[in-house]
């Protein structure tokens, strides 16, 4: 079992372009992890690369350990539809899992402790 993580920002432009196109977010395997939507032109995909894999600033491994982590296949599968992209929002954290046999989504709300002084 693996868990990776994103970057709240670049996922956040991911969701809400899924929300702009009306289009579905993937979760795609090639040569690094990440979710993407589709754009007009390949030039205009959406992508948020999952934390330590994105083969242009992670190192030359990344290929290696995403085959470890997700397979040697290369993969493209629907993951949200505009309306659950819809329910997620900066305040959440955005984990994804990763088994031989399924993935597995989770968005908690991040609760803030509050000060004892303030």
């Amino acid at each position: 079992m693996s868990k990776l993580t994103f970057n709240d920002d670049e996922l956040r432009k991911v969701l809400n372009a899924s929300i702009v196109r009306n289009k579905n977010v993937h979760l795609v395997k090639d040569d690094g992890i990440y979710m993407m939507v589709f754009g007009p032109t390949a030039e205009k995909n959406t992508i948020a690369y999952a934390i330590g894999f994105n083969p242009k600033t992670d190192g030359d491994d990344v290929w290696d350990r995403a085959r470890d982590v997700a397979g040697g296949d290369d993969f493209g599968e629907p993951m949200l539809n505009p309306q659950q992209a819809r329910s997620y929002h900066s305040g959440c954290n955005f984990e994804l899992e990763i088994t031989d046999t399924a993935f597995t989504l989770t968005m908690e709300a991040r609760v803030e402790k509050e000060n004892p002084n303030g």
